[in-house]
C-alpha cells in the first residue's frame, strides 16, 4: 500500500486521497469520485497546519473496513504508532513525502492484524 499512497501523492492527489485510494485498491472496495472530491478540503491539516490528513484517511479506512469497536481499537494504534515515530499530529510540523508512505503502510498492517485476529 505504501506504493500505492506514494504513485498517488506524485500524481498530484492530496495526502487524504492518496491514502484513501491507495487503501480502495489494495484492499478492494469502492471509492466514489465524491467521497474523494469530499476530501478536498481535508489536507494540509485542514487547510490550517493543524492535525495530519494522512492519519483522517487512516481513520476514514479503519470505519470502512471494520466494525465499529475494532476501528476504534485500529485508530488509537495508529495514533500511537504515529506517534511514536513523528512525536507530532499537526501538519505543519511533518514532512508529508515520506510521512504519506509510512501512514499508508501503518494503516496495512493494522487492517491486516485485525482482520487475522477476527479470523
Amino acid at each position: 500500500m505504501r506504493q500505492l499512497a506514494l504513485s498517488y501523492c506524485a500524481k498530484g492527489y492530496n495526502c487524504v486521497q492518496s491514502i484513501l485510494k491507495a487503501a480502495a485498491e489494495h484492499f478492494g472496495f469502492d471509492l466514489s469520485d465524491q467521497c474523494c472530491d469530499m476530501s478536498n478540503v481535508l489536507n494540509n491539516g485542514f487547510g490550517t497546519g493543524l492535525f495530519c490528513g494522512a492519519l483522517l484517511a487512516g481513520f476514514m479506512v479503519f470505519g470502512l473496513m471494520l466494525d465499529e469497536n475494532t476501528a476504534k481499537t485500529a485508530r488509537l494504534r495508529l495514533l500511537c504508532d504515529f506517534k511514536e515515530k513523528y512525536n507530532c499530529f499537526d501538519c505543519a510540523c511533518l514532512e508529508c513525502n515520506g510521512l504519506i508512505g509510512d501512514v499508508a503502510e501503518m494503516i496495512q498492517i493494522i487492517v491486516e492484524d485485525e482482520s487475522i485476529d477476527k479470523a
